[in-house]
Order: C-alpha cells, then sequence, then structure tokens
C-alpha cells in the first residue's frame, strides 16, 4: 500500500481502538463499587444502611457536581490525549520508515496526520454504524454481514502487514472496500425488511423500543437486551438522583417520552417486536412513567400534558 493508506488504516483500527481504551482507563461505566470509607445511614438512629458507592463519596466531596459529567470529561480528555499520542507516534513512524515527498512540506504533513486523522474518523463512524448490527431480524442478513467485517479486517490487517514486510500485495487494497460497503447493503436491506414487519403488526412498539435504546445509551449500556429489566430499573432510579437531567432536556427526547405516555393513558395498542424488551415491558412502563414524570416536575420547560393531567385525577 502507498503511504497514504498506510497511514490511513493505521488510524482506522488504531484510534478507535484508543478511544476503546480511554473508556476503560477513565472508568466511564463505573461508579457503584463498594467504598467502605463512607456509609449510609439512617438519619434519625444513625444505624448502618449500607456501605456507599464510588459514585456516592466522589459526589459528597464534590457538592453541586455531577459523577456523570466528571466521567465524561475524564473520558474525552483521556481519548484526545491518546490520540494524539498516537497520531504523533504514527508521523514518527512514517518519518522512519515510509516513503514521504521530501520536496512537497505541505503533502508531506498531510500524509503524516492528516491520513491517520480521516482514518481515526472513518473508523469511528464505520463502528458506530456497526452496532446497528443487533437491530437484524433476519439470521441470513446478520451472517452475511458478519462475514463481510470479517474479510475485511482480515483485508486490513494483511495489507498492512504485507507493507511492512516489504511484499507485494496479491490484490489492490482497494478492494477492501467491496466488503465495508456491503455492511451498509446488508444494514439497508435489514432495516427494509423488518421496517415492513413493524408496519403490518406496529401500532407504537417501534416508538417504544427506540426510546428504550435511548435510556440504555445514558446508562451506558446500549444494545444489552440480555438485562433489559436491570438497566431500566437502574435508569429509573439514576434519573430520580438527577443524573440524566443534561439529556432529559433534550427537546425531542420530551416529545417521544410524552407521546409514549399519552399511547398508554388513551390505551393505544403498542405491539414490541424485540423479544427482550416485550419480556421487560412492565420494567420498560415503569422507566417511562419515572422520567417522564421527573422531567415536567423538576424542568422547568417541560409541562405536564392535559390530558395526562385528566387522566391522572380519574
Amino acid at each position: 500500500m502507498s503511504t497514504f493508506w498506510t497511514l490511513y488504516w493505521l488510524g482506522f483500527i488504531g484510534i478507535p481502538l484508543f478511544v476503546f481504551i480511554a473508556s476503560k482507563i477513565s472508568g466511564k461505566d463505573s461508579g457503584f463499587q463498594r467504598d467502605t470509607s463512607h456509609i449510609w445511614v439512617y438519619q434519625r438512629s444513625g444505624a448502618k444502611v449500607k456501605d456507599a458507592t464510588v459514585r456516592d463519596v466522589w459526589e459528597h466531596n464534590h457538592p453541586g457536581e455531577k459523577w456523570a459529567q466528571h466521567q465524561e470529561n475524564q473520558f474525552l480528555g483521556c481519548s484526545i490525549f491518546l490520540s494524539i499520542g498516537f497520531v504523533a507516534f504514527l508521523a514518527w513512524l512514517a518519518a522512519e520508515i515510509l516513503f514521504l515527498p521530501a520536496d512537497r512540506t505541505g503533502l508531506r504533513l498531510f500524509w503524516q496526520i492528516g491520513a491517520p486523522i480521516l482514518g481515526g474518523l472513518s473508523g469511528g463512524a464505520f463502528y458506530g454504524i456497526q452496532t446497528y448490527i443487533t437491530k437484524y431480524k433476519s439470521g441470513f442478513l446478520m451472517v452475511l454481514h458478519i462475514l463481510a467485517l470479517v474479510v475485511m479486517f482480515t483485508g486490513v490487517v494483511g495489507g498492512l502487514v504485507l507493507t511492512f514486510l516489504k511484499m507485494d500485495l496479491p490484490l489492490s487494497h482497494h478492494w477492501i472496500w467491496l466488503p465495508a460497503g456491503a455492511t451498509f447493503l446488508f444494514l439497508i436491506l435489514g432495516s427494509v425488511t423488518s421496517g415492513a414487519k413493524k408496519k403490518k403488526a406496529g401500532k407504537g412498539g417501534d416508538k417504544l423500543e427506540n426510546w428504550v435504546y435511548k435510556v440504555m445509551e445514558m446508562a451506558h449500556h446500549r444494545w444489552d437486551l440480555d438485562n433489559v429489566k436491570t438497566i431500566m430499573a437502574f435508569a429509573a432510579y439514576q434519573v430520580q438522583k438527577g443524573e440524566y437531567d443534561w439529556e432529559i432536556r433534550d427537546q425531542d427526547f420530551f416529545k417521544e417520552t410524552q407521546t409514549l405516555m399519552l399511547d398508554l393513558v388513551q390505551g393505544r395498542p403498542i405491539s414490541i417486536q424485540t423479544d427482550e424488551i416485550y419480556r421487560a415491558r412492565e420494567e420498560v412502563i415503569k422507566a417511562l412513567q419515572t422520567f417522564y414524570f421527573y422531567s415536567v416536575d423538576k424542568i422547568p420547560q417541560f409541562q405536564l400534558h392535559p390530558r395526562i393531567k385528566k387522566a391522572l385525577k380519574k
């Protein structure tokens, strides 16, 4: 491969990988481990209720600040630091062992710095889109999608290895775009076929499922369909503590929540297609109600809908 594409594919693989590592280093999903330095007690008797969590202790020591925002800042800082370090390493690597145009400074810098950054941005977008693989209704399309990913990454890694071994590639590296494009095609086909099924049996189920996925993302457990009940109960608890105040201020999310509440109040049928969400429907409804009533109670810009207010009076 040429120097530009070598650096591009290294960035495509490396930068998203370092972002993932940053999420682990910063403890983005942590905070619920026990911290024996503090305990919860009954206010009157002072008797111990339970040990505090790491999150509880941090919020106690930083009044007025949010743990979620603190973790997000750590994650972003760590991601930027590791990504910049990786790009700097690739720039040094290119200068040491790869061919760079000596007489064209601008082009040389673009290859050294721009190529891995473009690769990293492309890789991040590509990996993000691949999370939709869990929404396939067709097992056949899912298998084809997985095979296309295997072929693509085999081509990328194989091409990079052969390039550094200074061996000719048996095929042009541009063929890598073929299985990459195939994954998008399979996702579109899967969306079209599942959309047709939902249209026949739908009546609001797709709206509820989309809402569930957004709440799971807030709880940093997106697509973890094996634990929907636990995640919904956890999210309902967290929103009451004010952990999601920033996310639920979004006007579109509130409208989705209110629309679903209206569907429930008016007795409209909701057909849920995802088995895991259907089995957790009671927890989902409880979480939906908790999110809605917290929003109208704590956020001034949101008001209780007249129809829901009327139903509560009855």
